[in-house]
C-alpha cells in the first residue's frame, strides 16, 4: 500500500502542466478573435503596421501603395494568427503569448 502511494505521488508530481497552459491560450485566443470580429463589424478598419519611410517623405500614397499596405498588413496578422493557433495546439504558450501580442498590436487592442 505504501508503494502504490508513493508511485500514485510520484506520478501526480510529473504531471505535464500544457493543458493548463494551452487552456490559457486558447482564451486568449478565443477572446482576440472575438474582439477582432467585433471590430471589423463596427468600421471598416483593418490591421494596421508601422509607418514606412516612404510615409514621410510628404506626399500622398497611391491607391496600388495603399492597397499593398493593407495586403501586407492583413497578411501579416492571418501569420501571427495561425502562429497562435499552431503554438495552441502544440501546447506551446509562450509561442502562443508572443504571436497574440502581434495581433493585438496589429489591431491596437487589449
Amino acid at each position: 500500500m505504501l508503494t502504490a502511494l508513493i508511485i500514485s505521488t510520484l506520478m501526480v508530481s510529473h504531471v505535464d502542466p500544457t493543458p493548463t497552459r494551452a487552456a490559457a491560450c486558447s482564451a486568449g485566443l478565443a477572446k482576440i478573435e472575438r474582439q477582432i470580429a467585433h471590430l471589423k463589424s463596427d468600421t471598416l478598419e483593418g490591421p494596421t503596421a508601422a509607418q514606412t519611410l516612404g510615409a514621410q517623405l510628404h506626399h500622398q500614397p497611391t491607391p496600388a501603395e495603399v492597397k499593398s499596405a493593407e495586403r501586407k498588413a492583413t497578411d501579416n496578422l492571418q501569420t501571427a494568427l495561425a502562429q497562435a493557433r499552431a503554438a495552441n495546439s502544440r501546447g506551446d504558450a509562450a509561442a502562443c503569448d508572443e504571436a497574440l501580442k502581434r495581433v493585438k498590436e496589429f489591431y491596437g487592442v487589449q
